[in-house]
């Protein structure tokens, strides 16, 4: 895994894509839905860096729940 670095002002949308490893398109589509908070500057679109980092602790939660979830044999992809 990169080391995420954090500067100081808010991401460019393939700035964002590249710390959450996910794709320009998905950055975008967060957007529009609310997940992410953002601000156009002229024709171009600025990501909230907090947004950002809340969606990746969120995320990071959601792994480990699930990892537990899997540890305590309610996991989705259980054989049967």
């Amino acid at each position: 895994a990169k080391d995420i670095v954090l500067l100081e002002s808010d991401l460019t949308p393939n700035e964002a894509a590249e710390i959450a490893g996910i794709s320009r398109n998905s950055i975008f589509k967060m957007l529009k839905t609310g997940r992410l908070q953002g601000y156009e500057v002229g024709s171009h679109w600025k990501v909230s860096r907090a947004s950002l980092l809340k969606y990746l602790a969120d995320r990071e939660d959601l792994m480990r729940m699930m990892s537990k979830m899997d540890e305590a044999g309610f996991g989705i992809d259980q054989d049967e």
